[in-house]
């Protein structure tokens, strides 16, 4: 059975994102370290949606491919 994840809102000092963090991590108040290398965040809120990790890579890369073609 493949993982299932959770959309976050996150916060590390004055800093918000949005990610979508494995079951397991995704509890309000946890504090989580993001593989992009910037530290750990505190996730402040947990969407009850449930992804697969399909999905997830599919949104991730959908993300990347746009703000390539966006110059962002």
């Amino acid at each position: 059975m493949s993982e299932t994840f959770r959309q976050c809102e996150l916060v590390q000092g004055c800093s918000h994102q949005v990610a979508w963090l494995p079951e397991r991590g995704a509890k309000q108040g946890a504090e989580v370290e993001l593989k992009d290398g910037t530290g750990f965040w505190r996730v402040i809120s947990v969407d009850q949606v449930q992804i697969t990790q399909e999905q997830a890579q599919s949104y991730g890369d959908a993300h990347r491919r746009q703000r390539g073609a966006s110059d962002i």
